[in-house]
């Protein structure tokens, strides 16, 4: 006779794997075709996100990018937290290129050997916006070298988003300065 427990375990697996087969299962993430490393770097303001837990009720966030010698990049995210006069947070990660050809999909390691997937979704042609995504979907950052977007600009990243399966409800725009300057591009 075989063992109740094993008969249960047996039948709770069997029912995880149809469950499993018969759950729609989401695209993989589409990366934009090329990113160029060099006007890619510097800083960008974080326009909107949905955020992961470190980030929540941050505001004049930045995201800072570095081309290291090796060919990986030094990632610095700055933020202020509650508000413009709080603590200034600092994290820093390494940026590791996992697609040369298109240099589009990352991992970004926080510490060794955690890795986490960071996919560029949306480019703008001249490097003014861009949209970092995660392959489950539950975080999102929208880039900008400008602390605001126009509302055209943003209606349309959100569209773009939704068709790569965002639920865009989720994006929360984050406050930035208004006096904030634009960015530059770096080798543009």
């Amino acid at each position: 006779m075989k063992s109740p427990i094993l008969l249960c375990g047996l039948t709770l697996a069997l029912l995880g794997l149809t469950a499993c087969s018969t759950m729609p299962k989401k695209q993989p993430l589409v990366p934009v075709s090329h990113v160029e490393l060099a006007p890619f770097m510097g800083d960008w303001y974080v326009v909107a996100n949905i955020p992961y837990f470190a980030e929540r009720d941050c505001v004049a966030s930045v995201e800072s990018y570095k081309l290291l010698p090796n060919g990986t990049i030094d990632t610095v995210f700055t933020a202020l937290k509650p508000d413009f006069d709080g603590k200034e947070i600092r994290v820093k990660t390494l940026g590791i290129v996992k697609n040369k050809k298109t240099n589009a999909e990352w991992q970004v390691q926080p510490i060794w050997p955690i890795r986490i997937a960071y996919v560029v979704i949306d480019l703008d042609p001249d490097y003014q916006f861009a949209v970092i995504g995660h392959p489950s979907r539950n975080y999102a950052w929208i880039l900008s070298r400008t602390p605001t977007l126009s509302d055209a600009t943003f209606d349309g990243i959100l569209g773009r988003m939704a068709s790569q399966g965002y639920d865009t409800s989720r994006i929360a725009k984050v406050p930035q300065r208004a006096e904030a300057p634009a960015l530059p591009v770096p080798g543009r």
